[in-house]
């Protein structure tokens, strides 16, 4: 089972989202959420994916698209830190991401798709790290991870996402 980092293996700006992801067996919460969050998506009716709850804030759509890139962005650092990469990996403006991405005009169950088939391929990838390899360290965007924490910041960023969806897009005080 993989443990939940200490505080020394991770930035402190990560620290809420792993304190998001409870204890217990990662792996099992992952594929859950696989299941949760393709599920919360999959039920927001069509009119409601391009809101925005304030002026600049992302759509429902580009939230999901944000996770995705996100998510393909950590395992590809929990992949070179697993292989004892030794250079530093840039870090990346979540914010142009999403601006070049052209998530609202993608098609909602093409964007679920593409989370459900990355996180299935980010399993994999995950359960087939040593323990060695899970207690590697790398340096992206100038700050020291182990993989094991990049493991958590994955399931943690979801949760946040889900959260943040939860209360500031699909809440009866959002629409009124």
């Amino acid at each position: 089972m993989i443990i939940k980092p200490s505080d020394a293996e991770y930035p402190d700006f990560y620290k809420g989202y792993i304190a998001l992801v409870p204890d217990g067996d990662v792996i099992k919460f992952l594929k859950k959420q696989k299941r949760l969050f393709t599920g919360l998506i999959d039920s927001i009716p069509e009119d409601q994916l391009l809101y925005r709850y304030a002026e600049g804030k992302w759509t429902i759509k580009q939230i999901v698209g944000h996770v995705i890139d996100t998510e393909r962005i950590m395992a590809y650092r929990a992949l070179v830190f697993s292989r004892g990469e030794r250079q530093p990996i840039p870090g990346f403006n979540e914010n142009e991401y999403v601006e070049k991405a052209s998530f609202n005009k993608k098609n909602i169950q093409d964007l679920i798709l593409e989370f459900a088939k990355l996180r299935e391929s980010n399993l994999a990838l995950i359960q087939g790290f040593t323990d060695d390899m899970i207690d590697r360290k790398g340096n992206a965007n100038d700050f020291f991870f182990s993989v094991r924490a990049i493991i958590y910041i994955i399931a943690g960023h979801v949760e946040h996402h889900v959260n943040v969806i939860r209360d500031r897009y699909l809440s009866k005080e959002t629409h009124t």
